[in-house]
């Protein structure tokens, strides 16, 4: 079981599923595009982006076949593997040491931000992954959400209303508080997978992680925030959430269609860390490998329910042509 970003693209490089672009691409449009035509393809790898020295990911998992690489699973077990994670989560090892604090800044223009569509209100982080203290249930909190540079130091964040970040987010505001957060990009795609996953209200979404991971995740604590992030991530901010600031967003989803444009919080980042020789990772919003992270765990979790309530259920998969998310198709057993 392979324990970051790093070790996962050297296994894939192995099985010949990681295609390397050795000339310059630039984060407006070009690396989209071939992200785009790779897409149910290998992954990419970019050694040399223009005007940045961070070379950059894409379509990490974006096929089954490496989804269920990533959590140590054949591709018919991966539903199996997850449900189990979800109901055995385990808590992760804390160490003392973190590879992300080799280098530091507080300049946010230094990362390769990828602009990807033309209508878009601007460039995004769409692999960054938000970690916060849920003050109610006193436990911590990880989840996927979008994230728009504004200026060097502060970014714009789409939250869904009700889910468990804006309730956070909420609760501080209400209280007359900035909701410190914690933010990596750049981990191993296991824990992207446990944290695309809606789990329940004051669940740890990284002792799912683990549990994906065969025990093998360690965490590192964030020196301003105190919040518990991956030791091993590539990319590491700390901030806090303003309560009285918002900035207009929006941008391609799942769909392939444009959000409607709505005013969105602001982060403001006071610490930005990267490892030597940092990997930074992009999805391509709406395309396979965003919708296998949204859709995979909501798969596992209808395989689970199906086969409860109806045995002769053999397996259920949300299909590609609804987006992994609005169309699934049921094998059953035949009673006669």
């Amino acid at each position: 079981m392979t324990v970051d970003m790093r070790s996962f693209l050297q296994q894939i490089k192995k099985t010949n599923d990681l295609f390397t672009v050795k000339k310059g691409v630039s984060t407006k449009y070009e690396i989209a595009a071939v992200t785009e035509k790779l897409d149910e393809s290998k992954a990419a790898l970019f050694e040399n982006v223009k005007g940045s020295k961070f070379k950059l990911v894409s379509n990490l998992v974006g096929s089954r076949d490496r989804f269920a690489q990533a959590i140590g699973s054949k591709k018919s077990d991966i539903n199996q593997k997850i449900v189990k994670a979800i109901s055995s989560a385990k808590k992760p090892r804390i160490s003392s040491t973190a590879k992300f604090f080799e280098n530091s800044s507080k300049d946010i223009s230094i990362l390769p931000i990828v602009t990807h569509f033309q209508n878009e209100s601007g460039p995004f982080i769409t692999s960054s992954i938000l970690y916060t203290r849920n003050q109610e249930k006193k436990s911590q909190n990880s989840s996927f959400h979008r994230l728009m540079p504004i200026g060097k130091n502060q970014f714009s964040i789409r939250m869904v209303e009700g889910r468990d970040l804006h309730r956070s987010f909420m609760f501080a505001k209400t209280h007359g508080q900035d909701l410190p957060v914690a933010i990596t990009v750049g981990v191993h795609p296991a824990i992207s997978i446990a944290c695309a996953f809606q789990a329940k209200w004051g669940k740890n979404e990284l002792e799912i992680a683990n549990s994906l991971m065969n025990n093998k995740l360690t965490l590192a604590k964030c020196p301003s925030t105190g919040l518990l992030v991956p030791s091993t991530a590539e990319i590491v901010m700390e901030g806090k959430i303003l309560r009285n600031k918002t900035h207009k967003e929006w941008m391609v989803e799942m769909l392939r269609t444009y959000d409607m444009p709505r005013p969105a919080p602001v982060i403001q980042i006071e610490k930005l860390y990267f490892r030597n020789n940092p990997i930074y990772h992009d999805i391509l919003s709406g395309y396979t490998e965003a919708r296998l992270l949204m859709g995979m765990p909501i798969e596992a979790k209808l395989n689970s329910i199906m086969k409860k309530k109806f045995p002769q259920t053999k397996q259920v998969i949300l299909t590609s042509g609804g987006a992994n998310w609005l169309h699934a198709v049921v094998q059953i057993s035949k009673t006669r």
